[in-house]
């Protein structure tokens, strides 16, 4: 740091997601942040905590960790270090909630 202070962050726990290093995020028009995972899927968090951690139908968005996240018109982009860029809807992510 240039002032010689350390910066504190708070670490975020949520059921069974586990702790991740996060390399690509976004804060959405509502205040919500999308982040990506170590294992390629996405965590929206609201606040301080995970609301829910989005996949494909229990498969990763992604095979390993999601590098940067883009919202543009109406579309979230995420870009993976699988090699592959994937779109989604913006609606369905923001209103994304917990299934059993």
């Amino acid at each position: 740091t240039f002032t010689g202070l350390k910066l504190q962050g708070d670490i975020g726990k949520f059921g069974r997601t586990e702790l991740s290093d996060i390399s690509g995020y976004v804060e959405l028009p509502d205040g919500k942040v999308l982040s990506g995972t170590e294992w390629g899927n996405m965590l929206l968090w609201d606040g301080g905590l995970i609301k829910v951690e989005i996949s494909k139908k229990k498969k990763p968005c992604h095979n390993g960790t999601i590098e940067d996240i883009f919202l543009d018109e109406g579309e979230l982009i995420t870009v993976g270090a699988d090699g592959y860029i994937k779109v989604w809807d913006f609606d369905t992510i923001d209103s994304a909630d917990i299934t059993e």
